[in-house]
């Protein structure tokens, strides 16, 4: 048998093919011009080899389209629709916009107050790009906001005909602490700053961020945060400079470390101020650096932990937090390490620490030894949101005992490959990035201070007879001690605070419903969180009400 030579049977100049699509009676193939126009093409093949262009004015920047049963046309595009034709041969078409991200797509996630942002981009195992164009996006009061280069001429690059300078593979976002503003940073092009409706792109050209070495295209951002007095620091990964902060006063400054480390990504910030890095490198999983004085260069620290000088069992660093208490948090290829050393971070003694759990009948094994971490987050209760590619382990706040572990079996996750993980201190959600999208938990913590609040809230109250659920009592100081008791005294309940609220289930102790009545609550606050100060107290008062 001889091999049919290829024959050329359509071509379109100044498009390239997106899509071929076979699931209806044509062969539909979408096209996509090659420089920056907005408009793409659809063709129909059928069988007998006859073709049918679909009307311009129904096309977007295509990314699918398939053919009913009933011969109609539905079309995703970059503009975030779907667009029906319901006969190729019609000039118009019915939009369907959805409220929703761009894509499943989730790579880091932020929130504050009630203001979710989402990175959609991200980058694969060795660091090299995706180039995904999902850009990022917004969920504020129910509404879903996407920003694309498609939809977002900031996020276009000064090649008028050209997209190769775009801003793609969004990989991290930092919200200001005190204003309005948003950080977006892209592996590609550099950091886009949004006040308002006013964007500003910071690059090699106007700030202290370096191009990569070795690729001096691309300004790459792989990490973000905030410290106590509102500077923001960026990781600037392989940059000669890989350090970089853009202070409250506006101004920009770059660090070399010591440790000659510039693979460095996701950071987190201690209480002493101490920034520890993630590295991408074979050869240095985590370095922590501090900046001393920032107009002063002679006091910058800087230290490199691997397998051979910590407790670290892989050099695969894949994300690291620090928790309320101040320990930092490291999750690997191999599990999660501990960092309980405070100030003493650039000690040698300083090695980590991995806790021994029991499994069964006496036996130990190190924490989630077994397990590819991916993201930790810590709740209002200091517990430990670990994500890894088997679903969510929530940990008491030591890690020594599992709370919980989500899973697609047991609770509504989208998929059990875990990418992200934040938590709304506020109100205790836990904003879950799974490999196919986002879903909410509600947790029973929330953030608490050193004292509680002039008025505690209690909610519901009155409690109606029609009402059998949790009794939120929020406004408390961190892990009180909490009592419920009857007008006459007599002890209902006893419980301490996750974070700064306490549930009670409007029952007694020994289990039963509690009768019509008013009942008080007594709260004191945790004398290890009143520090050198007397510990707060708070009353208030749950009303309880049943059919007689």
């Amino acid at each position: 048998m001889a091999a049919a030579s290829p024959e050329l049977v359509y071509t379109r100049a100044g498009f390239s093919i997106q899509y071929l699509s076979a699931e209806g009676k044509n062969l539909l193939v979408g096209y996509r011009c090659q420089s920056n126009c907005d408009r793409g093409a659809l063709v129909a093949f059928a069988t007998n080899g006859q073709r049918q262009e679909a009307s311009n004015l129904c096309m977007g920047i295509p990314n699918y389209a398939v053919e009913d049963q009933n011969g109609r046309i539905w079309m995703g595009d970059e503009w975030m629709e779907f667009r029906v034709l319901n006969r190729l041969q019609d000039a118009n078409c019915t939009n369907y916009v959805f409220n929703s991200p761009f894509s499943d797509k989730v790579w880091e996630m932020a929130v504050r107050d009630q203001e979710l942002w989402l990175a959609s981009g991200g980058v694969n195992r060795t660091f090299s790009y995706l180039n995904r164009s999902d850009g990022f996006a917004s969920y504020i009061d129910g509404q879903w906001k996407v920003f694309t280069r498609f939809n977002s001429p900031y996020l276009q690059g000064e090649k008028a005909n050209d997209n190769s300078d775009d801003l793609t593979d969004v990989m991290t976002v930092a919200l200001h602490p005190s204003n309005k503003k948003v950080y977006i940073g892209s592996f590609y092009e550099g950091l886009v700053e949004i006040d308002g409706e006013k964007f500003q792109l910071f690059n090699e050209k106007n700030s202290t961020l370096n191009n990569a070495i070795g690729d001096i295209a691309r300004t790459r951002i792989s990490g973000l945060a905030f410290d106590e007095e509102e500077n923001l620091w960026v990781a600037n990964h392989l940059a000669a400079n890989p350090i970089s902060v853009l202070t409250k006063a506006g101004e920009w400054k770059s660090f070399k470390p010591s440790c000659g480390v510039t693979s460095l990504h996701q950071l987190t910030i201690d209480q002493n101020g101490y920034k520890w890095f993630c590295s991408s490198s074979n050869s240095a999983g985590l370095i922590v650096f501090d900046s001393g004085k920032l107009d002063d260069n002679t006091d910058d620290k800087c230290r490199v932990f691997t397998t051979a000088n910590s407790e670290l069992q892989t050099n695969q660093v894949n994300c690291v937090t620090a928790d309320l208490d101040g320990d930092v948090w490291v999750g690997t290829g191999e599990g999660v390490v501990i960092f309980e050393c405070g100030s003493n971070a650039f000690d040698e003694n300083c090695r980590g620490t991995r806790r021994v759990v029991e499994i069964i009948n006496g036996l130990g094994a190190y924490l989630l030894e077994t397990e590819f971490i991916t993201t930790i987050a810590v709740d209002g209760a200091n517990r430990k949101w670990v994500g890894t590619k088997n679903g969510v382990f929530v940990l008491s706040p030591s890690g020594r005992d599992q709370l919980a572990h989500f899973t697609t079996r047991n609770s509504p996750l989208l998929n059990n490959a875990i990418l992200d993980i934040v938590i709304n201190p506020k109100t205790g959600e836990a904003y879950i990035g799974t490999e196919s999208g986002i879903i909410v938990l509600q947790s029973d913590a929330i953030e608490g201070g050193r004292v509680h609040n002039a008025d505690i809230k209690v909610y519901p109250n009155p409690v109606r007879p029609d009402y059998d659920g949790p009794i939120a009592i929020r406004g408390l100081a961190r892990d009180a001690a909490v009592k419920i008791t009857d007008v006459a005294g007599n002890l209902v309940y006893e419980t301490r605070a996750l974070g700064g609220q306490a549930i009670w289930d409007g029952r007694d102790y020994k289990g039963r419903r509690v009768q019509s009545g008013i009942y008080l609550v007594f709260s004191s606050s945790n004398p290890r969180e009143a520090g050198f100060g007397k510990p707060s107290t708070a009353t208030g008062k749950i009303v309880v009400l049943h059919h007689e």
